[in-house]
């Protein structure tokens, strides 16, 4: 088994969330005619979609299990920053859109999110059927699955006519990157691999994305970044690269692991970099400064250090009244499992 979550593990949820939030902050910001912002708009999308990758991995390496607690809260927590968020940007206003982010779970409104959810209720089958099979049964199935979730769509990337939609913003690529992570946990758990190679390896397909997108956009005139598609082999790769770095990592930081049990309020409250561009730093302003790159990394901070804030005080505030909703709700299920 692949044992606890070590502080190493936490700081890489850590790098993953503000690897992703640099990706849509550099998006928000809409850079067009600085051509070094641009140039870095390819390095950071090539960085940045390794973030969502990592997660999945991770989970996939330390194992889902389905508990119902756990399942709600997601559900609650999902649904109370998505309305926070669009009361900071709208303000108290009952629109279609404010009762829109009501059910945003239920109408998959948040990509991630209801794979997610989906992924916690298959994995109790996921994790029996992978411990199941051999290895070498387990090395064709991912083959299987990295020619056709990964390398087909990457080539003949197309939206509306392959199984794999939104380049692999979706269920079944999130299904593929957990079944790897457990792959890992079952047989690598114990593999250590050079930092130093990591790295190396890391910096140089990052340079290769970069090179290949890049000169993709030059030959036909128009912004192509099809080889950073989070269903990329090179960002998989680029990803498996980043995990296998952290691994190696030895670090036990209280501080560390309190930050990283946030990481997912920072995501869900992504949509406050709205509410930071117009009350704080406005990014957008800044697109085409040759100081750009600050700016955007002070930009991230913020919106890195308000969603951990935010979710502090939610914690202390609400702690002990999101629990007792979780177990009034549990209550309610089991009332009606009973009556069936």
């Amino acid at each position: 088994m692949s044992g606890k979550r070590t502080s190493n593990f936490e700081c890489l949820r850590i790098f993953a969330i503000i690897l992703i939030l640099v990706m849509h902050s550099y998006a928000q910001a809409d850079c067009k005619e600085n051509s070094f912002n641009i140039f870095l708009g390819y390095v950071i999308s090539a960085i940045g979609n390794t973030g969502v990758s990592c997660f999945v991995l991770l989970s996939g390496y330390f194992g889902l299990k389905f508990k119902i607690q756990r399942f709600i809260q997601l559900i609650l927590i999902t649904t109370f920053y998505t309305v926070i968020s669009f009361i900071a940007n709208n303000g108290l206003v009952f629109n279609i859109s404010f009762f829109d982010s009501l059910i945003v779970v239920l109408r998959y409104k948040n990509w991630f999110i209801a794979c997610y959810l989906i992924l916690m209720l298959l994995s109790p089958f996921i994790n029996k059927a992978m411990q199941a099979i051999s290895k070498m049964e387990y090395n064709k199935l991912l083959s299987i699955l990295f020619v056709t979730f990964s390398v087909l769509p990457t080539l003949f990337r197309s939206y509306y006519y392959t199984i794999l939609t939104d380049g692999g913003k979706c269920l079944v690529y999130i299904l593929f990157l957990y079944i790897i992570g457990r792959y890992l946990s079952l047989f690598y758990s114990d593999k250590k691999v050079s930092k130093s190679i990591c790295l190396l390896s890391f910096l140089s397909l990052i340079i290769l994305i970069v090179a290949l997108n890049v000169t993709i956009s030059f030959i036909f005139h128009r912004e192509c970044r099809i080889f950073s598609m989070d269903c990329s082999p090179l960002i998989l790769f680029s990803s498996l690269c980043v995990f296998f770095f952290f691994k190696g990592l030895t670090m036990k930081s209280k501080l560390v692991n309190n930050i990283a049990a946030s990481v997912l309020a920072v995501y869900l409250l992504d949509n406050l970099r709205l509410y930071v561009s117009d009350h704080i730093l406005n990014i957008t302003f800044y697109a085409e400064s040759d100081s750009f790159i600050l700016y955007l990394i002070v930009f991230v901070l913020v919106v890195f250090v308000l969603g951990i804030v935010i979710d502090k005080i939610r914690i202390f505030v609400c702690g002990k009244c999101e629990s007792y909703i979780i177990e009034k709700i549990i209550y309610m299920l089991n009332l009606a499992k009973m009556n069936l």
